[in-house]
């Protein structure tokens, strides 16, 4: 997969151009989006758009590539776009654009924004680089987000429509404590406007992707119902991916319309999925600190990736970590060494026979690389091992399935770094740091080089004879779930497309429990209660996950004890989770599945 390099003085640029902004950062929420014009010759016009006017810290980033093709001819036009952080931590995306002659073309494309291994406050930035007709070589473009503070990293990155801002922001806080106790900096005050966007509703994205780099989004309900089904449907979708929607009601209305869902009254918190929705009274006073960000909503995406494998509780427990024989390594050297040094100058090549050099000084590199592969081989073999964890949420009334996947690696020699994700999802992948802010087991993630174009993945995502992980969010089309009947004695029909190996349901404020779950077989259930639930969660669904997925498991369980609800582990997690690379064996493979059970009461 094709990946351009910045030169050096384009780096300089950059963090110029990142004080620059970091010195003329606004005190308030003025504007909302973006737009960077490409440098043509005239016959052709590129705008590159953004919906957002700072890129989020993490995620990606909706923007738009407007075309006006003044020519004769049509033509392609090519962009390479690099997302990168001040550390070094890099993304590329690659996009291909072709407008007829004449024609003016707008098409919106999802930009990764890159990821600072430490999850720190530094700058980022999204270079974009254009080819094609019109153009005098090379055309650039770029967007940055300055950094902020040192505390600014562990509080969540939200937006808020321009109209939602207009109407509160003289009674929204200028500034917001961390309250996170894992936090060192939570006792430090954050200026509202380094964790905070201004986004006009009516460019939304229509890809819940489009929304990956916020926690949450505040929103009017006009803005909500003039929004397209698409639209609508992506920030559903976000939310049951994690996210927080909140939506204030206009004055007299009581209740917020979601398609599939029954209304919702004003003042309520309504979990969906991983996430929630919170419907604002018009007349209600807002408290973001105390209500919206609190739990695992207090923490942003990139700080809870940081946790996401540590040294006690996470995945690497479960993967062998590499062997260093510095012994055989000094071995190789030596010998090596005595080879094209001593032994080639003065007996392979000694005397009258001094031009041999040419010939067995490479022959002896050569082979020495051989037996350094052959050695590499026989220690770490080809492909490699891992564990990973897969959590679905399964939402009824959307046929919606929202993932989220814990993943690590380690691999031997591997033949091809590339992957495909599924074409017929929207999966949104990114790299997971650990504790320290270093990738596993320790080598930092600063400085690695990403692809991901689209369903194509490669880079450094999988790289030979290392230790990777990964976190992958998916929101795929499902129609299967559990059907729950009461009478005459408990029981259930899984329609789910693996079988269950346990599960959990909770109805009326009773539990039940049931293992060997066939699909499409009704399974009788037997009495449980929510201790025996929450004991098994703590010892054994919870164990060897990171904080991310730790705090979606939480998340997840109903916020009511009436609710219908269950929660199972698959019997075969392949069926669930989301494939990267084929060459790496799952050993540890597992995955739970939870949401809201159909049927009877």
């Amino acid at each position: 997969m094709p990946s351009f390099k910045v030169p050096h003085h384009s780096v300089f640029r950059f963090l110029l151009l990142s004080l620059g902004a970091a010195m003329l950062l606004p005190s308030t929420l003025l504007s909302a989006g973006a737009n960077e014009s490409i440098a043509t010759d005239g016959s052709v016009e590129i705008t590159i758009s953004s919906w957002m006017e700072h890129l989020p810290r993490m995620g990606m980033a909706p923007m738009t590539v407007n075309i006006v093709n003044h020519r004769a001819v049509g033509g392609p036009w090519k962009f390479d776009v690099r997302g990168t952080t001040s550390s070094g931590t890099t993304v590329n995306n690659h996009f291909e654009v072709s407008v007829p002659p004449g024609a003016s073309v707008s098409v919106p494309v999802l930009v990764n924004t890159g990821l600072d291994g430490a999850g720190s406050s530094g700058s980022s930035t999204v270079w974009w680089q254009a080819f094609g007709p019109g153009l005098n070589g090379m055309g650039t473009a770029s967007f940055y987000h300055s950094g902020g503070s040192s505390s600014s990293s562990s509080m969540p990155y939200v937006a808020l429509s321009t109209k939602f801002w207009d109407k509160n922001q003289k009674v929204w806080p200028t500034t917001l404590k961390t309250s996170l106790k894992s936090d060192p900096f939570r006792k430090r005050s954050v200026k509202i406007e380094e964790v905070s966007e201004t986004v006009d509703m009516a460019e939304a994205p229509a890809d819940w992707r489009g929304y990956s780099g916020l926690s949450h989004l505040w929103m009017l309900e006009e803005e909500w119902a003039a929004a397209s089904e698409a639209q609508r449907q992506a920030m559903l979708a976000w939310a049951a991916a994690g996210g927080g929607l909140h939506v204030q009601l206009h004055e007299g209305s009581t209740e917020l319309h979601v398609p599939g869902e029954p209304a919702f009254a004003a003042g309520k918190v309504v979990h969906h999925g991983l996430g929630r929705i919170e419907v604002i009274a018009s007349g209600s006073t807002l408290s973001i600190e105390a209500g919206a960000m609190s739990g695992s909503f207090a923490a942003s995406t990139e700080r809870l990736l940081i946790g996401q494998v540590n040294d006690k509780h996470g995945l690497n427990d479960l993967v062998q970590p590499l062997p260093l024989r510095g012994g055989l390594v000094f071995g190789f050297i030596f010998c090596f060494g005595l080879l094209v040094g001593p032994a080639n100058l003065f007996w392979f090549a000694r005397g009258r026979h001094r031009p041999r050099l040419f010939w067995t000084t490479p022959v002896i590199s050569m082979g020495g690389t051989a037996v350094l592969v052959a050695v590499m081989l026989l220690q770490d073999g080809l492909g490699g091992t891992g564990a990973r964890t897969t959590l679905a949420v399964v939402l009824p009334r959307q046929k919606q399935m929202a993932l989220v996947q814990d993943q690590y690696s380690r691999t031997g020699v591997l033949l091809g770094h590339h992957f495909d994700l599924p074409d017929h999802e929207a999966v949104w992948l990114a790299p997971a740091t650990s504790s320290d802010g270093s990738s596993f087991p320790r080598n930092v993630t600063r400085g690695q080089e990403y692809d991901l174009n689209g369903i194509h993945a490669g880079g450094s995502w999988f790289t030979s004879r290392g230790t990777q992980g990964q976190v992958l969010h998916d929101v795929r089309l499902n129609r299967g779930g559990i059907e729950f009947q009461s009478s005459p004695q408990p029981s259930v029909v899984s329609s789910l497309g693996t079988p269950l190996k346990k599960l959990y349901v909770q109805s009326a404020g009773h539990f039940w429990v049931a293992e060997n779950v066939a699909t499409g077989q009704k399974t009788p259930l037997k009495p449980s209660s929510s201790d025996d639930f929450k004991k098994w969660m703590r010892a054994d669904a919870q164990a060897h996950t990171g904080d991310l997925l730790r705090k979606r498991l939480e998340e997840s369980f109903p916020a009511t004890p009436a609710a219908p609800w269950f929660f199972a582990e698959a019997t075969d997690p392949s069926r669930l989770a989301i494939p990267t690379l084929t060459s790496i064996r799952w050993d540890h493979d597992r995955a739970f599945v939870t949401g809201e059970w159909e049927g009877g009461k």
